[in-house]
């Protein structure tokens, strides 16, 4: 069956031919819900008469599903539509390996970059019961930007809840062969039972193509290939056909042995020895660097091992320029049993002045923690009084860090100690701490710049925002080595003025953009001596220019370093750290990617919203629960929009070049209000969503967070308006009528919701020096609210934003480790009274507020991350190489 351009298949047209694809043919097709390109894999109408050929179609939909990793092809979508069954995959731009390698071997140092990529997709896939039995290059893409994507998992069997090191695959019927002559094991060849060592030795045969250009068992006839892989060895070791270091030699060797038990036990020991090969590739230094995983008591300790040499490597070129040896990549996984929290109020990814230590804040059970670990051992190691840290940064010297968490500024020492609080910071947008001991931040979202000793102080400030070009915030301060000069990030609403900025902090000199640009900057020294070089990024591209720091200029061209690195949606921060020794951190930017997902209340996950993927936050359900608002940070803007259950039809709101957020529903589902700028003033703005009237500033100037359109018809809203705290207020929703204060108690009170019968109200508050949730009664005094009794806790161990149920019987509120909770509300004589909350589900979100509920509480929206579990650190050692 052929299908032309022009041809539906549900919601996706077809719009071309890509190829063959395993069992089905390829098509390039356009979706038209979420307006995107997609490959559409069809299983030909013979065979979806077959049960068998049909079943194994849906198992390779089903297996990449499955699967969430940078390696492995993203599938989408699978459905029927008629007699045509389908799979809807990302759409790849590039080339199989078998055409890379079609004319002559890969280079060393390429090659060993591939296979660890390969690797690295099949260890995701063993993790999760998955074993491949295909693997050939025809089933490797590798895209015009370098990555790897395995494809068609279409012989591949789930081998069950297993362990990944005990993973099997049981044969569909006795002497039946699966997979391709020429890749087969030798288990396979023979019809035996097979498991993830199968994928080994598949994968050998592929490292041994990439090298010498040469099939390993190619033969005049299938028969004659066939014995051959179950019999002989390779016509020749790799060595004898080019310049192959002997660690590298040994890893082919090793994943072909005839005997399964001899081959690697599992691909993340394999990756890891080519990690270390990657380095032999370099230099001798490390030619003996697999050898340890022949012994399964040192395996744990490999990865590190390259890591030291790393270091040393490092070093040695900052002695010998003239021999400096090649760059090379390694990666760390989250901590065991946590997960990386990398993203807005979250955290960047830094590394020590010196190189041998990185820091992150990463979160388990509870709230979040700022961690540090060593690049020369496996010792992550959280420490403790951080919880609720977010974008950590080092002091010169690297005995400490500076971080923010709950409304300060903060800091600790690595060894140990009680963190020690600096200054005030309600919503803190970076730090750099230099080496005369003071510290640049900037405190607020949409603040300035302002410095503070570093044992605390006068708070004094640095930058002025430029009204007239726009300017709204400046984020991300970084010393440079005079200790005088930082560069900074600009956010503009006039997108000419967004960029990279050299300031004084001594305001001898005006500001000066030296890059415009939608990533924050940093400076990385030359370990040479010679001149530095500025990074930031440009489509995912890390790149670096040299920089005259003393000058305040860039000279040459930008060079790209490193591919997919992660800037953060709204405030721009580059996600990267570098040391003065040649040594770069990264996270990729695939993990911040996400979606809107049904979920119901005892943690089933539903169907995704026809959304296109990508950064929600704030969201709300209408009265009647049929549309959906939210803001959508794009390139330095946000902005409100609006999405119809029924007819998934999405409709942005609000259009302003800057930053439009917090938004929530009138009770008649006819206006919304949220935060953004009017007449140039940020301010609680009224907006009718079908334009009938103009839009309203019900209150002007800088709050803190808006929090709800009250039944009675009041906004309540967060700020510090002339006090010494954030405090609850309400301002009338007519825009007649000065805003009151609720609250007044000590602590900051925010995330006020009033409930469905306006008799009370709950919020959350930080009086006990943690976020909790609580609730009081309400009084209206002639349309003046006020608390009318003590406040009661609900929650015990942190609360964030409370959502009561549409009959007040019930409140919702989320938990730092981004648990939701459910507490049951009864009102009895006495007044109301709390039940203890009940634990529902956990979502995988950034943030532990990305969720609203339906109106009877049975089902949520929550803001799904599906590829976050796959985030690493990467590290790149002797980064300058690449300028070469």
């Amino acid at each position: 069956m052929t299908l032309a351009p022009g041809t539906r298949l549900g919601p996706y047209e077809i719009t071309g031919v890509v190829g063959a694809g395993g069992m089905g043919e390829v098509y390039r097709a356009r979706d038209a819900r979420l307006n995107r390109d997609v490959a559409i894999k069809i299983l030909p109408e013979l065979f979806a008469a077959d049960p068998e050929r049909m079943g194994r179609f849906e198992r390779e939909a089903q297996a990449v599903a499955a699967l969430s990793h940078p390696n492995i092809l993203a599938i989408h979508d699978f459905g029927r539509d008629g007699a045509t069954s389908y799979a809807v995959m990302e759409l790849l731009e590039g080339e199989t390996l078998r055409e890379r390698i079609s004319s002559a071997p890969q280079p060393v140092r390429r090659a060993t970059e591939l296979a660890v990529q390969i690797a690295r997709g099949l260890a995701a896939a063993h993790e999760r019961g998955i074993v491949h039995r295909d693997l050939k290059p025809e089933n490797l893409f590798v895209t015009r930007d370098g990555h790897v994507k395995i494809l068609d998992f279409g012989l591949a069997r789930q081998a069950g809840a297993m362990e990944p090191s005990a993973l099997t695959v049981p044969v569909t019927d006795p002497g039946t062969v699966l997979g391709t002559v020429g890749y087969m094991s030798p288990e396979q060849v023979r019809g035996r039972q097979v498991d993830s060592r199968s994928d080994i030795f598949a994968f050998g045969c592929v490292l041994y193509e990439l090298l010498t250009g040469t099939r390993a068992f190619a033969r005049e006839s299938a028969a004659e290939t066939m014995s051959a892989i179950a019999r002989e060895e390779p016509p020749a070791p790799v060595s004898a056909l080019g310049p192959i270091p002997p660690s590298l030699e040994r890893i082919v060797a090793r994943c072909l042995e005839k005997d399964p038990g001899a081959r690697f036990q599992s691909c993340h020991d394999l990756a890891f020895a080519l990690e270390s090969a990657s380095v032999d590739s370099a230099s001798h230094l490390a030619s003996d660097a697999a050898a340890p995983l022949r012994d399964a008591s040192a395996r744990r300790y490999v990865p590190w091992a390259v890591a030291a040499l790393a270091v040393m490597l490092a070093g040695w070129t900052a002695f010998r320029p003239a021999a400096r040896a090649e760059s090379f990549e390694l990666a760390i996984p989250a901590p065991a049993g946590a997960r990386f929290k990398i993203g807005s109020n979250s955290g960047n990814v830094i590394i020590s002045p010196d190189g041998a230590r990185v820091a992150f804040v990463a979160a388990s059970e509870g709230s979040p923690l700022l961690w540090v670990r060593s690049l020369e051992r496996d010792d992550p190691r959280a420490l403790p009084g951080t919880e609720g840290a977010s974008y950590p940064f080092w002091a010169p010297d690297g005995r400490a860090i500076g971080f923010f968490a709950r409304g300060k500024l903060r800091t600790v020492d690595v060894a140990g100690g009680v963190p020690q609080v600096l200054a005030d910071a309600p919503g803190g947008r970076g730090g750099s701490w230099g080496a005369d001991g003071t510290i640049l931040f900037t405190p607020v979202g949409g603040g300035t710049i302002v410095r503070v000793a570093a044992t605390g102080g006068a708070v004094t400030p640095v930058t002025t925002r430029d009204e007239a070009r726009g300017e709204n915030a400046h984020y991300w301060p970084h010393h440079l080595p005079d200790g005088v000069s930082f560069l900074y990030f600009v956010r503009s609403t006039q997108p000419e003025n967004n960029g990279i900025y050299l300031g004084r902090v001594d305001g001898s000199r005006p500001p000066a953009l030296l890059v415009s640009s939608l990533s924050s900057g940093l400076y990385a020294p030359d370990t040479t001596g010679g001149r530095g070089h500025m990074l930031w990024v440009r489509n995912d591209d890390l790149v670096a220019q040299p920089f005259d720091a003393g000058e305040g200029t860039l000279n040459g061209t930008p060079k790209v370093v490193a591919s997919g690195v992660r800037v953060e949606d709204s405030q721009r921060l580059t996600f990267a750290s570098a040391s003065s020794t040649g040594t770069m951190i990264w996270a990729d930017p695939r993990a911040a990617t996400s979606v809107l997902m049904w979920m119901d209340r005892d943690g089933r996950r539903g169907t995704p919203l026809s959304l296109e993927p990508g950064k929600f936050v704030q969201l709300s359900l209408s009265p009647g629960d049929g549309r959906l608002l939210f803001s959508r940070p794009v390139e330095g803007t946000a902005d409100i929009w609006t999405y119809d259950i029924a007819s998934e039809i999405a409709r942005r709101v609000t259009t302003h070049p800057d930053y439009d957020e917090l938004g929530f529903w009138s009770p008649d589902g006819r206006s919304v209000v949220y935060r953004g700028t009017l007449d140039g003033e940020q301010a609680i703005i009224r907006a009718a969503l079908d334009g009938s009237s103009p839009l309203v500033a019900l209150v002007k100037g800088e709050v803190e967070s808006l929090s709800q359109w009250a039944p009675g018809g009041h906004i309540l809203f967060a700020a510090n308006r002339g006090g010494t705290s954030v405090d609850l207020w309400a301002v009338p929703a007519t825009g007649k009528g000065e805003a009151e204060r609720v609250t007044s108690d000590p602590g900051s009170e925010s995330a006020g919701a009033i409930s469905p019968d306006s008799r009370w109200v709950a919020f959350q508050s930080d009086r006990t020096g943690r976020d909790e949730i609580y609730v009081a009664a309400l009084a209206n005094a002639g349309g003046r609210l006020r608390l009318g009794s003590a406040p009661t806790p609900v929650s015990a161990s942190g609360g964030i934003r409370p959502v009561w149920r549409a009959d007040g019987r019930e409140l919702f509120f989320g938990a730092p480790d981004n648990t939701i909770y459910a507490a049951p509300m009864t009102v009895t004589s006495a007044g109301l009274s709390a039940g203890r909350p009940a634990a529902l589900f956990r979502t995988n979100g950034q943030l532990p507020d990305d969720w609203t509920p339906t109106a009877d509480g049975k089902r949520f929206i929550v803001v799904d991350f599906p590829y976050a579990a796959s985030q690493v650190i990467h590290v790149l050692v002797n980064w300058h190489a690449r300028l070469q």
